[in-house]
């Protein structure tokens, strides 16, 4: 017929007229035998749960097919072998040879969508996942729509764990409505499953909350919902959820499912009243459910109900009547759907009552290793080291030994290593071996390491255990073993990377004559010699305190250096050799060649700093400049580099060029406070004292530590200004934790700006406190409390701070004797006149007569009738100062001592002078004058002087008579 098709100029009606006689002889017997081979595939065991109504799947299938009558019949003519095979095949069981035929036939025609569905089926059934997304990609490609399809491709996809791209294809088969109804509520669970599988939770949770405005969400997609909405911590959310999922539940199990994972939350919550009320809702629906029972006991016990809590105990033992191969099964069954933590505890349980230690052993291993797919190490640990105890063999051990690291326990791993270095031989065992060895190293007991490592035969070590073994000998300071196994991997390996090893390891030995001569081997290796290599034994010597010799090398491979990049690197690396060597000179020119080379930071840093330390300060200055103009510099090096230019010209005594260079810093590296400071020290040398003080108060704003308020004030005080500088001292005495001695001297120096201000008071206080708060008291604190009392007229204050320090023995005699004449003149004040004579005897008898302390001696004794002894005082003050307040003094104490006539003398000198006396004092002196002329008998000057003391005309009798004349007469 094909051949009768092809045939150039064939009738073309006549042929479709023999065709559908043929036709109806040969196929029409077999119209419905294609219908049920996806019905026969899928009666495989164990398969994805869903029927499905195959039949009505195929008539949609072929209904939307872009084929005729007469193409449908020849396909399904040409694939009726094929499908009676795999029929044949699937009735016997031997679905995977059905499986290979069905292929085998699509191989030749994949255009056959009807067994491509069959195919699609089948693959689905055996697991052959990405079988089963090709064949659903194929079908797809011709019909988009095709719900069944997109069923089953998206249940594949969600079994290889790609749920992101299972979601779409799922959710536009629910959306269909044309999927047979157990399908359809498979496809809703499925659906749920994938969301909540899917790794990116918000959009898995975004996907859903889209379907559910497209079609009304039913309990299993609200359930996942839930789940993503609990995962995502949005758990008021997820409440609504559950309970919304209970409402639209269309069975028991959904039901029960929504109260479960609804109870659960609310104990997560501290709902336990909610959480036993949706558990109890669950157990009337699933009573004894071990799910159910185990959450139902949770909320119960925390809420006390111990009814509750045994009655779900008894009906769950009640119920649990499957024997011991079903309930393996469901602990695999468990295990598959991914609820690890439960079939843990089933195979633990099975465990404890296995009939035999054969079946221990396997249950506990399958315990084991369901608790490490549940992430619970403790318990894989336990399980799998009573599997080892059971049955010590290479494979238990091994799996032992990952869980005892996985749970934290690598001292146990270690024992179960080294039971399975010494139960294995051979290749096994070296393994086992180094498996220990990585332990012991990563628990830090590297002597261990390596005796599991030299526990393997020599001639067994490859070049990599000898490495390690070198490493681990480096560790625990071995470095004589280090050299051994750094030399045996250059025996087994002698390349060069080989070879500097060993030499590093001799030099860290202590061998460099042997560390010399592997470099040179190295370097002696084919092809020729290796600058890289040579540039390496430089690094070396550099590194182990050989800088001359490194230099050296450097210094020879960057002459023989051709790229300008390597010329620049090497000489940068002679240079900082040379520096480490000590050797400044040699280091700069070595900098000046990689400068001429290339100018970038690295390089002019580099010879700036080393023209800094040899001494050529011109030459640094002009390389920073280069830098601070480079434009490239980020913020930080241009801050950096204008500092150390400014810092270099302040060295060369050009402070104004060293300002400069900070005024072209950025406004926000300026208000730094180490460039705010060094800017205030650069206007003291400059000697603007404004600039400084405007510098130092915006370093104080910056930063308003105790050095900086201590500088400004200190800056303040010295220009005058007082009432700043006060306030800058208090605020410095504000701050918390300042030490003792410190805050003193601060009380010290707000004491003495006090005094300038006129407030002797508040500086007594201040003095005192200072002199009290620091651990050495210095005395002329206390002195300057004494004087600011005596100022502010606090005599007994006074008194009593110059007391005490004319009686401190530590003070010297001289400064003693200054205090006790101080002393005197404050207990002369206060009338206290005996202790005054007394004070000034001390300060006389420590050496410190003064015309002062003779004058005012003289004064006290003259008060205290004691006239003869004054006089020798006051007249030593008056020989020693001549004035007029001391002639009238000396005076009166001539006359008090019963000498007129020399009184005369004196009291005449002091009224010599009209303007040296006070008005008062002058009628005084008047009055004396006319009692010692009295006492003389020379009535008419003494009447005369009376006058004048009463401010009485003179009369013509005694006019001249009180005035100054030959004062001879006196001694008459």
């Amino acid at each position: 017929m094909l051949q009768l098709l092809r045939r150039r100029g064939a009738n073309r009606l006549c042929i479709f007229e023999a065709a559908l006689a043929l036709l109806a002889v040969l196929f029409l017997p077999l119209a419905n035998s294609n219908s049920s081979l996806a019905a026969a595939a899928t009666s495989i065991p164990d398969n994805t749960s869903t029927t499905g109504d195959t039949d009505a799947y195929l008539a949609q299938l072929r209904s939307v097919l872009p084929q005729s009558w007469l193409q449908r019949e020849f396909q399904r003519q040409r694939s009726f072998p094929a499908f009676a095979r795999s029929r044949q095949l699937v009735a016997k069981g031997q679905y995977e040879e059905a499986f290979q035929e069905l292929e085998t036939y699509l191989a030749s025609d994949p255009e056959d969508l009807v067994i491509q569905f069959g195919y699609l089926i089948l693959a689905s059934d055996l697991k052959r996942y990405q079988a089963a997304i090709g064949a659903a990609d194929r079908i797809l490609a011709r019909v988009p729509d095709f719900a069944p399809a997109l069923f089953y491709r998206g249940l594949a996809r969600a079994a290889l764990g790609e749920n992101k791209e299972a979601l779409p294809d799922l959710a536009a088969a629910v959306a269909s409505n044309l999927l047979g109804s157990a399908d359809s509520r498979y496809a809703r669970r499925s659906l749920g499953t994938a969301a909540v599988a899917s790794p990116a939770t918000a959009d898995a949770l975004a996907f859903l909350d889209r379907e559910e405005t497209h079609s009304e969400a039913d309990g299993t997609l609200l359930i996942a919902k839930g789940q993503l909405l609990e995962r995502l911590g949005r758990n008021a959310e997820a409440k609504a959820a559950y309970d919304d999922a209970v409402e639209r539940a269309n069975n028991n199990e959904d039901k029960r499912v929504a109260w479960v994972f609804g109870a659960e939350l609310a104990l997560k919550n501290g709902d336990l009243t909610g959480a036993l009320s949706r558990s109890e809702a669950a157990w009337k629906l699933a009573p004894g459910n071990p799910e159910v029972a185990t959450v139902l006991a949770d909320a119960a016990s925390k809420l006390g109900r111990t009814d509750l809590v045994e009655r779900a105990e008894r009906e769950t033992k009640a119920s649990s009547t499957m024997d011991r191969g079903i309930r393996e099964s469901l602990a695999n069954a468990l295990f598959r759907v991914g609820r690890y933590d439960q079939a843990a505890a089933n195979f633990e349980e099975l465990a404890e009552s296995a009939a035999s230690p054969a079946e221990e052993y396997r249950l506990r291993r399958a315990a084991g290793f369901a608790a490490q797919a549940a992430k619970d190490p403790s318990r894989a640990f336990s399980e799998l080291q009573r599997a080892a105890t059971i049955n010590p063999d290479p494979e238990a051990l091994s799996a032992a030994a990952e869980a005892s690291l996985q749970a934290g326990h690598p001292d146990v791993a270690a024992v179960d290593l080294a039971r399975l270095a010494d139960a294995n031989e051979g290749k096994d065992r070296n393994h086992a071996l180094e498996r220990l060895s990585v332990v012991e190293e990563q628990r830090g007991r590297f002597q261990e390491a390596l005796v599991a490592l030299d526990r393997i035969p020599t001639d067994q070590r490859d070049a990599s255990i000898e490495r390690r073994a070198a490493f681990l000998a480096t560790k625990i300071r071995d470095l004589e073993a280090a050299v051994r196994h750094a030399q045996r991997v250059a025996d087994l390996e002698p390349t060069r990377g080989n070879l500097r090893a060993l030499g590093e390891a001799q030099l860290a030995a202590g061998h460099p004559d042997a560390a010399v001569e592997s470099f040179q081997r190295a370097l002696n290796l084919p092809p020729g010699n290796d600058s890289s290599l040579r540039e390496m034994l430089a690094n070396s010597l550099a590194a182990v305190g050989r800088p001359s010799l490194a230099a050296g090398e450097f210094e020879t491979l960057a002459a023989e250096a051709k790229v300008s990049a390597d010329k620049y690197r090497l000489e940068l690396a002679a240079g900082f050799a040379a520096l480490k060597a000590g050797d400044s000179g040699r280091a700069l020119m070595a900098f000046r060649q990689a400068v001429a080379i290339e100018a970038n930071q690295k390089s002019l840093e580099a010879a700036a700093e080393t023209a800094f330390q040899a001494g050529q300060l011109a030459e640094a200055a002009g390389y920073l400049e280069r830098l601070a103009t480079a434009g490239d510099d980020d913020v930080d090096s241009r801050v950096r580099h204008l500092d150390r230019l400014s810092s270099v010209y302040e060295m060369m005594g050009q402070a104004r060029k060293a300002k400069e260079a900070l005024t072209r810093l950025s406004k926000v590296a300026q208000s730094k406070p180490e460039i705010i400071r060094r800017e205030a020290v650069l206007a003291q040398k400059l000697g603007d004292r404004q600039a400084m003080l405007a510098h130092l108060r915006e370093l104080v704003a910056a930063e308003p530590s105790e050095n900086n308020l201590a500088a400004l004030a200190d800056a303040q005080i010295g220009a005058g200004q007082s009432s700043a500088a006060a306030t800058t001292l208090e605020t410095l005495l504000a701050i918390h934790g300042l030490p003792a001695e410190r805050r003193a001297g601060y009380l010290e120096r707000l004491g003495n700006i006090e005094i300038s201000r006129g407030n002797t008071k508040r500086a007594q206080s201040l003095f005192l406190e200072a002199y009290h708060m620091s651990p050495t008291h210095p005395s002329e604190w206390l002195a300057q409390a004494a004087e600011s009392a005596t100022q502010a007229k606090d005599w007994q204050e006074a008194a009593q701070w110059y007391r005490m320090l004319a009686e401190n023995e530590r003070i010297p005699r001289k400064t003693r004797a200054g205090y006790d004449a101080r002393l005197g003149v404050v207990l002369a004040s206060l009338g206290r006149d005996q202790e005054a004579v007394a004070a000034y005897d001390a300060a006389i008898e420590f050496g410190g007569a003064t015309p002062s302390l003779h004058e005012n001696r003289g004064i006290v004794l003259l008060r205290l009738g004691r006239a003869s002894a004054a006089l020798s005082d006051l007249r030593a003050a008056y020989d020693a100062h001549p004035r007029a307040d001391l002639a009238s003094s000396l005076g009166y104490a001539y006359q008090a001592a019963h000498q007129p006539g020399i009184a005369i003398v004196f009291l005449r000198r002091a009224l010599a002078d009209p303007q040296a006396l006070s008005p008062a004092k002058r009628q005084q002196a008047s009055a004396a004058l006319g009692y010692a002329y009295s006492d003389t008998e020379q009535h008419d000057k003494a009447a005369g002087c009376f006058e004048r003391a009463l401010g009485i005309l003179p009369s013509s009798t005694f006019s001249g008579s009180c005035s100054v004349g030959d004062e001879t007469v006196a001694f008459r």
